[in-house]
């Protein structure tokens, strides 16, 4: 007497038949009251049979139906958990829970089975092909903002002496300003600044910026001067005065607003005052 399975091994959840063969008597099974040949809807486990004759000297057989483990889920991991990767970076990613031999990669058939592979930004799908079933797994890697030129500007780029302006650092989204020679100033992105060439730096996350920006000096004010080609005239004469040292400014006469900024009218007897503006500052 002989017995046959459908199959041999088993997954979770499947069954199969179970054959006795060669009995040319009475069939019974073990633990089970019918008594037909074929036995179907089996799971794993060890079956018995017997086989009895008209001289009542039963034969006995046995069979083991195997079960096997269920398939498993794939994982699929960035080593260190960096799924997001600079400009032209990468990182590694890793499958697990799957035996090398049952595992490919979608899209990239020269990978093999080798579960660690270096990559860039993309999107990865690791499949798991087991006896018992396939599981798959995807990650995604995304790229961060490529790192920005800091930019420096200032209010005014020149300034009196003595003198102060703004300046402003800009286009560091996302990063940490630092100061040249100015620590004190942290990460303040509007100093009020003197005369001086001043460099900021930016740091980001995928980079790192420096632009510098020069506050130069205008020149000081000077003190205008007033001289006559003769200081004193006859009755009903006159002369002419000169507005002198008023270099990039502009004169204005007090009582004589016709006159412009004309630095030499003809004048006569009486006393004349001039000013001179200019940009940093006033003389009379």
């Amino acid at each position: 007497m002989a017995l046959a399975a459908g199959q041999d091994n088993l997954c979770p959840n499947q069954t199969t038949s179970l054959t006795a063969t060669g009995c040319n008597g009475e069939i019974s099974w073990a633990g089970y009251t019918g008594t037909e040949a074929v036995r179907t809807n089996l799971g794993p486990g060890t079956y018995t049979v017997y086989c009895t004759t008209d001289c009542n000297n039963p034969t006995t057989k046995s069979y083991i139906i195997g079960g096997l483990q269920g398939a498993t889920q794939v994982k699929l991991e960035a080593v260190g958990n960096v799924t997001s990767v600079c400009p032209g970076g990468g990182t590694t990613i890793h499958a697990d829970g799957c035996s090398g031999s049952d595992l490919q990669w979608r899209d990239h058939p020269e990978w093999a089975t080798e579960p660690t592979h270096p990559v860039g930004v993309g999107s990865y799908t690791v499949i798991c092909s087991q006896t018992c079933g396939t599981s798959t797994a995807i990650i995604n890697i995304t790229q961060k903002d490529a790192s920005t030129q800091v930019s420096l500007g200032a209010d005014e780029s020149s300034v009196c002496p003595g003198g102060e302006t703004t300046i402003h650092a800009t286009n560091c989204t996302g990063g940490t300003l630092s100061w040249r020679d100015h620590g004190d100033w942290g990460s303040n992105a509007n100093p009020t600044v003197g005369v001086g060439s001043y460099t900021v730096t930016c740091s980001q996350t995928c980079g790192t910026s420096t632009t510098s920006i020069d506050i130069t000096q205008k020149d000081a004010s000077t003190q205008v001067s007033l001289g006559a080609d003769e200081s004193s005239v006859c009755p009903g004469g006159e002369t002419t005065i000169h507005a002198t040292n008023c270099t990039g400014g502009t004169l204005s006469w007090r009582d004589h607003g016709d006159w412009g900024s004309n630095a030499n009218p003809t004048v006569g007897v009486g006393s004349y005052t001039v000013t001179c503006s200019q940009t940093c500052g006033t003389s009379t």
